[in-house]
Protein backbone atom coordinates (compact mmCIF):
# COMPACT_ATOMS: atom_id res chain seq x y z
CA UNK A 1 0.00 0.00 0.00
CA UNK A 2 2.86 2.38 0.79
CA UNK A 3 4.42 1.73 -2.62
CA UNK A 4 1.06 2.41 -4.26
CA UNK A 5 0.76 5.70 -2.37
CA UNK A 6 4.21 6.74 -3.60
CA UNK A 7 3.27 6.09 -7.23
CA UNK A 8 -0.31 7.32 -7.08
CA UNK A 9 -0.54 10.47 -5.02
CA UNK A 10 -3.46 12.77 -4.30
CA UNK A 11 -3.04 14.60 -7.60
CA UNK A 12 -3.24 11.34 -9.58
CA UNK A 13 -6.43 10.25 -7.88
CA UNK A 14 -8.40 13.49 -7.99
CA UNK A 15 -7.04 14.98 -11.20
CA UNK A 16 -6.76 11.90 -13.42
CA UNK A 17 -9.12 9.19 -12.23
CA UNK A 18 -12.17 11.34 -11.45
CA UNK A 19 -12.37 13.37 -14.71
CA UNK A 20 -11.26 10.32 -16.69
CA UNK A 21 -13.95 8.14 -15.12
CA UNK A 22 -16.65 10.67 -16.00
CA UNK A 23 -15.58 10.84 -19.63
CA UNK A 24 -15.01 7.08 -19.97
CA UNK A 25 -18.49 6.42 -18.59
CA UNK A 26 -20.08 8.96 -20.96
CA UNK A 27 -18.27 7.53 -24.00
CA UNK A 28 -19.35 4.02 -23.00
CA UNK A 29 -22.98 5.15 -22.74
CA UNK A 30 -22.77 6.87 -26.12
CA UNK A 31 -21.31 3.73 -27.66
CA UNK A 32 -24.05 1.56 -26.16
CA UNK A 33 -26.66 3.93 -27.56
CA UNK A 34 -25.34 3.44 -31.08
CA UNK A 35 -27.83 1.67 -33.35
CA UNK A 36 -25.51 -1.18 -34.29
CA UNK A 37 -22.41 -1.36 -32.10
CA UNK A 38 -19.66 -3.40 -33.70
CA UNK A 39 -18.74 -5.13 -30.47
CA UNK A 40 -20.73 -5.49 -27.27
CA UNK A 41 -18.69 -3.77 -24.58
CA UNK A 42 -18.96 -4.91 -20.96
CA UNK A 43 -15.65 -3.79 -19.44
CA UNK A 44 -14.39 -5.19 -16.17
CA UNK A 45 -13.71 -2.84 -13.29
CA UNK A 46 -9.95 -3.09 -13.91
CA UNK A 47 -10.38 -2.25 -17.60
CA UNK A 48 -12.66 0.67 -16.76
CA UNK A 49 -10.19 2.09 -14.22
CA UNK A 50 -7.34 1.77 -16.73
CA UNK A 51 -9.43 3.51 -19.40
CA UNK A 52 -10.37 6.20 -16.88
CA UNK A 53 -6.72 6.79 -15.96
CA UNK A 54 -5.66 7.06 -19.61
CA UNK A 55 -8.61 9.32 -20.42
CA UNK A 56 -7.74 11.44 -17.39
CA UNK A 57 -4.21 11.98 -18.67
CA UNK A 58 -5.54 13.01 -22.07
CA UNK A 59 -8.04 15.39 -20.48
CA UNK A 60 -5.42 16.98 -18.25
CA UNK A 61 -3.02 17.35 -21.18
CA UNK A 62 -5.68 19.22 -23.15
CA UNK A 63 -6.83 21.18 -20.10
CA UNK A 64 -3.23 22.08 -19.27
CA UNK A 65 -2.71 23.52 -22.75
CA UNK A 66 -5.90 25.58 -22.46
CA UNK A 67 -4.82 26.61 -18.96
CA UNK A 68 -1.38 27.76 -20.13
CA UNK A 69 -2.86 29.77 -22.97
CA UNK A 70 -5.65 31.43 -21.01
CA UNK A 71 -5.02 31.38 -17.24
CA UNK A 72 -1.34 30.81 -16.42
CA UNK A 73 -0.36 34.18 -17.77
CA UNK A 74 1.96 36.65 -16.09
CA UNK A 75 -0.86 39.20 -16.15
CA UNK A 76 -3.25 36.91 -14.24
CA UNK A 77 -0.59 36.18 -11.61
CA UNK A 78 0.74 39.71 -11.27
CA UNK A 79 0.71 41.16 -7.77
CA UNK A 80 -1.21 44.20 -9.03
CA UNK A 81 -3.90 41.92 -10.48
CA UNK A 82 -4.23 39.51 -7.54
CA UNK A 83 -4.33 42.29 -4.94
CA UNK A 84 -6.06 45.02 -6.91
CA UNK A 85 -8.70 45.74 -4.26
CA UNK A 86 -8.28 48.89 -2.20
CA UNK A 87 -8.21 46.93 1.06
CA UNK A 88 -5.23 44.93 -0.26
CA UNK A 89 -3.11 47.98 -1.08
CA UNK A 90 -0.99 47.79 2.09
CA UNK A 91 -0.13 44.12 1.55
CA UNK A 92 0.40 44.69 -2.17
CA UNK A 93 3.01 47.35 -1.48
CA UNK A 94 4.75 45.27 1.22
CA UNK A 95 4.82 42.18 -1.00
CA UNK A 96 6.15 44.02 -4.05
CA UNK A 97 8.88 45.70 -2.03
CA UNK A 98 9.94 42.44 -0.37
CA UNK A 99 10.10 40.57 -3.70
CA UNK A 100 12.18 43.34 -5.28
CA UNK A 101 14.64 43.24 -2.38
CA UNK A 102 14.93 39.45 -2.25
CA UNK A 103 15.21 38.67 -5.96
CA UNK A 104 16.74 41.95 -7.09
CA UNK A 105 14.26 42.35 -9.93
CA UNK A 106 12.08 45.13 -11.29
CA UNK A 107 10.07 42.80 -13.54
CA UNK A 108 6.59 42.31 -11.98
CA UNK A 109 5.72 39.59 -14.50
CA UNK A 110 8.34 37.30 -12.89
CA UNK A 111 7.29 37.83 -9.27
CA UNK A 112 5.01 34.80 -9.12
CA UNK A 113 7.55 32.44 -10.71
CA UNK A 114 10.21 33.46 -8.21
CA UNK A 115 7.88 32.96 -5.25
CA UNK A 116 6.63 29.60 -6.55
CA UNK A 117 10.16 28.24 -7.10
CA UNK A 118 11.22 29.53 -3.67
CA UNK A 119 8.29 27.74 -2.00
CA UNK A 120 9.10 24.46 -3.75
CA UNK A 121 12.84 24.60 -3.11
CA UNK A 122 12.32 25.35 0.58
CA UNK A 123 9.64 22.65 0.92
CA UNK A 124 7.01 25.04 2.24
CA UNK A 125 4.48 24.33 -0.50
CA UNK A 126 2.37 21.71 1.30
CA UNK A 127 -0.42 24.22 1.90
CA UNK A 128 -0.31 25.53 -1.66
CA UNK A 129 -0.29 21.99 -3.11
CA UNK A 130 -3.77 21.45 -1.65
CA UNK A 131 -5.11 24.33 -3.73
CA UNK A 132 -3.14 23.16 -6.76
CA UNK A 133 -4.67 19.67 -6.50
CA UNK A 134 -8.18 21.09 -6.25
CA UNK A 135 -7.41 23.43 -9.12
CA UNK A 136 -6.33 20.46 -11.25
CA UNK A 137 -9.41 18.47 -10.26
CA UNK A 138 -11.91 21.14 -11.26
CA UNK A 139 -9.92 22.07 -14.36
CA UNK A 140 -10.13 18.47 -15.56
CA UNK A 141 -13.74 18.08 -14.46
CA UNK A 142 -14.84 21.17 -16.39
CA UNK A 143 -13.40 19.82 -19.64
CA UNK A 144 -14.43 16.23 -18.88
CA UNK A 145 -18.05 17.17 -18.16
CA UNK A 146 -18.20 19.40 -21.22
CA UNK A 147 -17.04 16.54 -23.45
CA UNK A 148 -19.31 14.10 -21.61
CA UNK A 149 -22.24 16.42 -22.25
CA UNK A 150 -21.71 16.09 -26.00
CA UNK A 151 -21.31 12.32 -25.66
CA UNK A 152 -24.67 12.07 -23.89
CA UNK A 153 -26.16 14.51 -26.37
CA UNK A 154 -25.20 12.08 -29.12
CA UNK A 155 -26.72 9.21 -27.15
CA UNK A 156 -29.87 11.27 -26.72
CA UNK A 157 -30.27 11.62 -30.49
CA UNK A 158 -30.74 7.84 -30.61
CA UNK A 159 -33.51 7.91 -28.02
CA UNK A 160 -34.93 11.39 -27.48
CA UNK A 161 -37.49 10.20 -24.94
CA UNK A 162 -34.91 8.73 -22.59
CA UNK A 163 -35.54 10.75 -19.43
CA UNK A 164 -32.37 9.53 -17.71
CA UNK A 165 -30.15 10.75 -20.52
CA UNK A 166 -31.92 14.10 -20.59
CA UNK A 167 -31.25 14.48 -16.86
CA UNK A 168 -27.63 13.47 -17.35
CA UNK A 169 -27.21 16.07 -20.13
CA UNK A 170 -28.58 18.81 -17.89
CA UNK A 171 -26.48 17.64 -14.92
CA UNK A 172 -23.30 17.53 -17.01
CA UNK A 173 -23.90 21.00 -18.47
CA UNK A 174 -24.47 22.44 -14.99
CA UNK A 175 -21.53 20.47 -13.61
CA UNK A 176 -19.18 21.75 -16.33
CA UNK A 177 -20.12 25.35 -15.57
CA UNK A 178 -19.87 24.88 -11.80
CA UNK A 179 -16.51 23.09 -12.14
CA UNK A 180 -15.12 25.94 -14.23
CA UNK A 181 -16.20 28.47 -11.61
CA UNK A 182 -14.56 26.39 -8.87
CA UNK A 183 -11.41 26.09 -10.99
CA UNK A 184 -11.26 29.88 -11.33
CA UNK A 185 -11.75 30.29 -7.58
CA UNK A 186 -9.07 27.73 -6.66
CA UNK A 187 -6.75 29.40 -9.16
CA UNK A 188 -7.10 32.57 -7.10
CA UNK A 189 -6.57 30.64 -3.86
CA UNK A 190 -3.46 28.95 -5.25
CA UNK A 191 -1.81 32.16 -6.48
CA UNK A 192 -2.66 33.97 -3.25
CA UNK A 193 -1.29 31.10 -1.13
CA UNK A 194 2.02 31.12 -3.06
CA UNK A 195 2.52 34.82 -2.41
CA UNK A 196 1.48 34.67 1.24
CA UNK A 197 3.50 31.52 1.96
CA UNK A 198 6.60 33.14 0.52
CA UNK A 199 5.99 36.39 2.39
CA UNK A 200 5.47 34.67 5.75
CA UNK A 201 8.56 32.48 5.33
CA UNK A 202 10.94 35.12 4.02
CA UNK A 203 9.71 38.64 4.71
CA UNK A 204 8.36 38.18 8.25
CA UNK A 205 11.65 36.93 9.76
CA UNK A 206 13.55 39.58 7.82
CA UNK A 207 11.26 42.32 9.07
CA UNK A 208 11.62 41.14 12.67
CA UNK A 209 15.42 41.11 12.30
CA UNK A 210 15.44 44.73 11.14
CA UNK A 211 13.53 45.88 14.19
Amino acid sequence: MEEFAKVFGLYDVVSYFVPGAVLAWAILEAYKAHESPIVEVQPSMAAFLLAAYIAGHMIQAAASWIDDECFRTSKEHAVATVYKADEDKAFRDLLSTAIKERFNTDSPKDYFKYCEVYARNHHIDTYTEMFLANRGLFRGLALSMALSFFAFLYALTKDRKNVARICFCVALAVGAGASFLRFAKFNQYWVDSIYRTWYVDYAFPLRDTKR
